[in-house]
């Protein structure tokens, strides 16, 4: 069974959009297509519905990226990130009316994608839960193995859930009205020291976006517990440095066998000589 997240990308430079899909299949997510107009886009995403789309909002044709996006979302429901060079505030506050669940802009690093799509994804599963009744979002968030904080402009701590406890026990406890000692970087991702398995320490990736509390700009900060993963990255990155090692030492032997097997056949032949 394929678990990959499934990726449509909207964009009308090949070579970008290449690009773009090289980096979501290194990521790990599949690419269920890529088109170049805003109409392919709807009647792609009508055929072969994605988790989730990357579109860029200015497209050539007679409908660009925000009407596309606008059809998907009221037709599917499918989260959008959008992917701009534009970023012209009549741009963003005609593309925000769409209600995307991410917005990056031209050229984004590899983990800002992972960062903005990780955390529409996120978004888009808490929404369906929602409007299908099945949980309520306290309930998402309580029970998130993920820890969930909601900082203001002033990373004036305003929410948090029991996970987020957990994870930063053994530090000074984080209570509500503090502020929040950690970095917060829009689009950015960061590894910041958790508690990890009772009193053991490890390692969170820490992705945080822009929202709303209370009718007030905000920062949604997430915290997901990367400590097994870093762990097996670690060994992965010994073994392949071992075997470069023994590889480097290989090589070297068998130059030297060469170096020597050359000069052998140069004494043999100046003793053919004499």
């Amino acid at each position: 069974m394929n678990n990959k997240k499934q990726i449509l990308i909207v964009e009308d430079e090949s070579v970008v959009a290449m690009d773009i899909q090289r980096i979501l299949q290194n990521l790990g997510y599949e690419v269920t297509g890529t088109v170049a107009s805003g109409q392919a886009a709807v009647q792609e995403a009508r055929q072969n519905p994605p988790d989730l789309v990357l579109m860029d909002i200015t497209l050539n044709g007679p409908m660009d990226g925000i009407e596309a996006a606008a059809q998907i979302r009221s037709d599917l429901g499918i989260p959008i990130v959008y992917l701009t060079a534009h970023t012209e505030d009549m741009t963003v506050d005609r593309a925000i009316t769409v209600e995307p669940f991410g917005y990056l802009a031209k050229p984004f690093k590899d983990r800002e994608l992972k960062a903005a799509i990780e955390t529409a994804l996120c978004l888009a599963k808490c929404e369906k839960e929602l409007k299908t009744g099945k949980a309520s979002f306290h309930n998402i968030v309580e029970k998130s193995d993920a820890g969930i904080m909601v900082v203001d402009e002033n990373k004036t701590i305003k929410f948090l859930n029991p996970m987020t406890k957990i994870m930063f026990g053994f530090k000074p406890k984080l209570v509500i009205g503090e502020k929040l000692n950690l970095p917060v970087i829009v689009g950015e991702v960061t590894n910041v020291e958790i508690t990890h398995s009772g009193s053991k320490r490890g390692v969170g990736e820490m992705h945080t976006v822009e929202t709303e509390w209370e009718g007030k700009p905000a920062y949604l900060v997430s915290v997901r517990d990367i400590t097994d993963r870093k762990e097996i990255e670690d060994k992965a990155r010994e073994y392949i440095h071992d075997l470069e090692l023994f590889h480097k030492a290989t090589v070297g032997r068998e130059l030297k066998m060469i170096e020597l097997k050359e000069h052998i056949a140069e004494l043999e032949a100046q003793l053919v000589k004499k």
